[in-house]
């Protein structure tokens, strides 16, 4: 839901016209790739929570050997 499917169907003709341009350029250099989809707000919520729980536990490591 990051995105719509408007936006989706725009990405879609990009990378098409992307890639018609680069075969018609002999296909040389890296082959061009889609875009990503942006990372949804659960994905960043985890890897926050992940961040801070690791963060907690390593205060608490220093701590307890002082």
């Amino acid at each position: 839901m990051a995105i719509t499917g408007e936006q989706e169907a725009l990405w879609g003709v990009e990378y098409a016209v992307i890639m018609s341009a680069w075969s018609a350029g002999g296909g040389k250099g890296k082959k061009p790739k889609p875009r990503d989809y942006p990372v949804g707000t659960a994905a960043e919520e985890a890897k926050r929570a992940r961040v801070l729980s690791q963060a907690k536990a390593f205060q608490a490591k220093r701590r307890s050997k002082t």
